[in-house]
Formats: structure tokens, C-alpha cells, sequence
């Protein structure tokens, strides 16, 4: 079938760029991809195949190294779940994208989906969903992605007051984790602090992680000095804080 072709062609190619693909085996992907978008451009596909089949095109277009396909084909994966009232999987599944890519290496694509991601999910999603989500991807060590995104959030004016030193707080966290990731390469093993290394080395290097830190320790003590009343909570996420600048 199809879809047992396509397992193939992903177990064998997931990770190889489109130049070590076997040129009969280029032709076939093609093939498959074409017959996956007859499917989904048909008028009877319901939202769950149609969902299934934008995953696998996304995937079929990344082993290509289809940029313009890929994006296209992405946009529509977030746009479809959002028809279907499924915003929680805009920042989740969407965010699986991104991973998959720069997983497998291909560091461009998962650049063009981060921006993509980002501007589609913001107007799609309330503060308290973005902060949920944020804090999820601190416990999983996804820190560049959660910093990035909370950075275009604050800079789109999303958040309340309330809310605003809380975003700072868990970007500053995130920025000071990365940083301290940096400083000890010895420390960068496994897949998820390599990807996480390669992020801060395709998108701005050591220098602009140390800028991008000292900004966002700015942008939280100011959110702070805008509390009329601090809470608790609040107060112990400025002792939080107090740390990173030490």
C-alpha cells in the first residue's frame, strides 16, 4: 500500500539529504506524494484522513527538501486543526513539526516552520494556553523554541501585566538554561541537548545568547516594577529571577 511505501521510504531516508536518495527511489517519493495530494484534495477526505495525509506529506516533502511544499503543506496541517477546534494540537502537533525537522537534521526547514508556526498560532491561542505550553516545554529541556515563541509573544503585546512577568520569567529560565548549555560543551550529549546546541549555533551564536539573556532579565525586572501587588507566586518567581542575574 501507500502508506507501507512510504514507511519504507521514511525508515530509509528520514535523515538523508535529497543527493543520497537512490534516483529511482526519488522518482517513487514523488509519485507517492502526488497520489497522498489526489487523496487529500478530494471532496469526501474526512478532517481525520485529511490530517493523516498532511502528515505525511510534510514528511515526504522534508525527505525532498521541498521548502515551498513543505510550508505550504504545514500551513494547512494548523490551519485544518484549528477548523476543527483543535488549538491545544496548533501548539502541540505543530511543535512536532518543527521537532521532527531539526531531529533529522534538516535545521532550514525547521527555521522556516518555527517563524510559520509562530505567526500561525498566536491569534489562535489566549495567554494562560501559551503559558500552559511554555511551561511544558521548560520540563522537557525545549528551550530555544519556548524562549523564541514567548519573545514574539510578549513582542506582540499578548500578555497582561499579570502575565507578562511570568512570560519573562520562564524566558529568562529558558535563556539562562541554553546559556549554561553553552558554556559546557561536555555537557551537550544526547539528541535533545545537541538539537538544542545546533538552535542556538544556525540562529545566533554564543554572543547573541548573552545579549538575548541580558534583554530579557530587562523586559522581566520591568514587568515586575509594573505589579501593583505582587502575589506570592509572583514574588517567588522574582527570587527565580534574583538567581539567573547572579
Amino acid at each position: 500500500s501507500d502508506e507501507q511505501q512510504y514507511e519504507q521510504f521514511r525508515l530509509k531516508y528520514g535523515n538523508k539529504a535529497p543527493d543520497e536518495i537512490e534516483s529511482q527511489d526519488l522518482e517513487a517519493i514523488k509519485q507517492l506524494r502526488g497520489r497522498f495530494g489526489k487523496v487529500l484534495a478530494a471532496a469526501d477526505t474526512s478532517e481525520g484522513e485529511k490530517l493523516k495525509n498532511l502528515n505525511l506529506l510534510i514528511e515526504l516533502n522534508m525527505m525532498l527538501s521541498d521548502t515551498a511544499e513543505l510550508g505550504r503543506n504545514y500551513q494547512k496541517y494548523l490551519t485544518t486543526l484549528a477548523e476543527n477546534g483543535l488549538l491545544q494540537m496548533t501548539l502541540v502537533g505543530g511543535y512536532g513539526v518543527i521537532e521532527t525537522a531539526m531531529f533529522g537534521g534538516r535545521r532550514r526547514e525547521a527555521g522556516m516552520l518555527l517563524d510559520r508556526w509562530v505567526d500561525t498560532v498566536l491569534p489562535m491561542n489566549d495567554a494562560e494556553s501559551i503559558l500552559l505550553f511554555a511551561r511544558r516545554q521548560l520540563a522537557k529541556k525545549r528551550f530555544w523554541t519556548t524562549a523564541k515563541f514567548l519573545e514574539r509573544c510578549s513582542a506582540e503585546g499578548l500578555f497582561t501585566t499579570d502575565t507578562q512577568f511570568e512570560a519573562e520569567v520562564l524566558r529568562c529560565t529558558a535563556l539562562h538554561e541554553l546559556y549554561k548549555l553553552m558554556l559546557n560543551p561536555n555537557a551537550i550529549k544526547g539528541l535533545s541537548a545537541e538539537t538544542e546546541a545546533d538552535w542556538v549555533r544556525c540562529r545566533t551564536g554564543p554572543g547573541g545568547l548573552e545579549m538575548m539573556l541580558a534583554d530579557s532579565l530587562a523586559q522581566a525586572r520591568r514587568a515586575f516594577g509594573c505589579l501593583t501587588q505582587p502575589t506570592e507566586s509572583q514574588r517567588a518567581m522574582k527570587t527565580q529571577l534574583d538567581r539567573i542575574e547572579k
